[in-house]
C-alpha cells in the first residue's frame, strides 16, 4: 500500500502527518526507542486506524537512578565514496555527517518541597543533533569561444 495508508503511534499517540504525503510527523531519536513493532497483518482492533501497517514506538521512561549516556555515529568523508563528477581537489571538500547526542534520566528532586520519596516522579531527556552540509554540484558544456561569433566547426565531426 501507500505511505499514507501506514500509521505511526508513539506511546499510544498517532504520530502521522496528515496534510502532506503520508509519513511519521516526528522522528524520534533511535537512543530514546524502548520498544519498536511492525505489525503487518491480522492485529487487534486497537490498531484499526490504518489500511496498511502499523509502526508503534515506546519512549524510554525516567528510572529511579540516575543515568546518563552520550553517543558520536562514526560516519566522516573518509569513509564515504566520492561522487562520480567531481575531481579529486573537490573530493576532499566534502562534508562529513555528524550525529551525536546523549540522554539523561532520573528521580525527579526539588530540595525542601519534593524529594521525600524517590518512587513518584521520574523523568527522561533526549536531545540529539545532525549536522550535514551539502551542496549541489552542476556539469554544464560550455561553447568554445568561437562559437559565440557563428563559428561552429568545432561542433563538426
Amino acid at each position: 500500500m501507500r505511505q499514507n495508508h501506514n500509521i505511526y503511534l508513539v506511546d499510544g499517540g498517532e504520530d502521522d502527518d496528515r496534510g502532506g504525503a503520508g509519513g511519521i510527523s516526528i522522528m524520534p531519536s533511535i537512543d530514546a526507542i524502548a520498544e519498536f513493532q511492525a505489525l503487518t497483518s491480522n492485529y487487534s482492533a486497537e490498531y484499526g486506524l490504518s489500511s496498511a501497517g502499523t509502526l508503534t514506538m515506546a519512549f524510554k521512561a525516567g528510572t529511579k537512578q540516575f543515568h546518563a549516556s552520550a553517543w558520536e555515529f562514526l560516519r566522516n568523508d573518509a569513509l564515504d565514496a566520492g561522487n562520480y563528477f567531481t575531481n579529486a581537489a573537490e573530493q576532499s571538500a566534502r562534508t562529513p555527517l555528524q550525529h551525536f547526542g546523549f540522554n539523561v534520566s532520573g528521580p525527579v528532586l526539588i530540595p525542601k518541597l519534593y524529594n521525600r520519596d524517590r518512587n513518584k516522579t521520574f523523568f527522561f531527556s533526549n536531545i540529539e543533533w545532525r549536522k550535514l552540509v551539502q551542496g549541489g554540484l552542476v556539469n554544464q558544456t560550455v561553447p568554445a569561444t568561437s562559437a559565440y561569433g557563428g563559428n561552429l566547426s568545432a561542433f563538426l565531426p
